[in-house]
């Protein structure tokens, strides 16, 4: 299966936004978020990073065991900041 990555990360590498990756069937999102580290992308979950499924937040559909399924689109950002 392949998943659109859509990075919207600080840490992205220079003219990196989106990406497919293909995943094995019944790839989860650690599976994911451990495939783009292996091909150099810093993802630092400790930062509050936020992971949105099809416009869903990950917290609230599985978190990291998510399970993805072909065409899937992933979101990788930090939350809003400013005033």
């Amino acid at each position: 299966m392949k998943v659109l990555v859509k990075i919207l990360l600080e840490e992205r590498p220079e003219g990196v936004n989106d990406l497919w990756v293909h995943m094995r069937d019944g790839s989860t999102l650690k599976d994911l978020v451990e495939h783009l580290e292996a091909i150099g992308l810093k993802i630092d979950l400790s930062r509050n990073t936020i992971i949105l499924v099809n416009g869903r937040h990950a917290d609230y559909i599985g978190g990291l065991g998510t399970c993805l399924n072909d065409l899937d689109e992933v979101v990788l950002m930090h939350p809003p900041e400013g005033g």
